[in-house]
């Protein structure tokens, strides 16, 4: 009966400490600039709320993206190999999130050189494959 009960009491608990977001599509979009062989990504948020956006939905300043390499990538006309953005761990980030408040817009670059595409195909005309999703922040 007692560990029936503690099981019971440790089933409430570790189910009222876990908090769950409806994740949302972010809706942005990408210039392929090939001139600094570079992807520059956009998003404005159109919605009536703050959303926030994670490391693995949105590239850092140096345009890498946290666990990403195998959700990321690039399709290049005249290839058939689907270029991976290259792995990148943050580690353990609980605060790193980008609020974007309603009517704001979010800017990220991505260099060519994270999906190691050869230099010969740089000019062809390239497909980001990229599905990058936020929530609603808790304020």
């Amino acid at each position: 009966m007692i560990r029936k009960l503690i099981f019971s009491a440790l089933l409430i608990t570790s189910c009222t400490t876990h908090v769950f977001y409806k994740m949302i599509i972010i809706p942005y979009t990408y210039e392929d600039q090939s001139s600094s062989k570079t992807f520059r990504l956009t998003y404005k948020n159109t919605t009536q709320h703050q959303i926030c956006v994670s490391t693995e939905n949105w590239p850092n300043a140096a345009g890498k993206i946290n666990g990403a390499s195998s959700n990321v990538w690039v399709e290049i006309e005249g290839s058939h190999t689907p270029y991976k953005i290259a792995d990148f761990n943050t580690g353990y980030c609980p605060g790193c999130v980008s609020k974007v408040n309603p009517g704001e817009t979010i800017t990220g670059t991505i260099p060519y050189s994270e999906f190691s595409i050869p230099q010969s195909l740089s000019g062809n005309n390239k497909i980001l494959r990229f599905r990058p999703q936020g929530y609603i922040c808790k304020i």
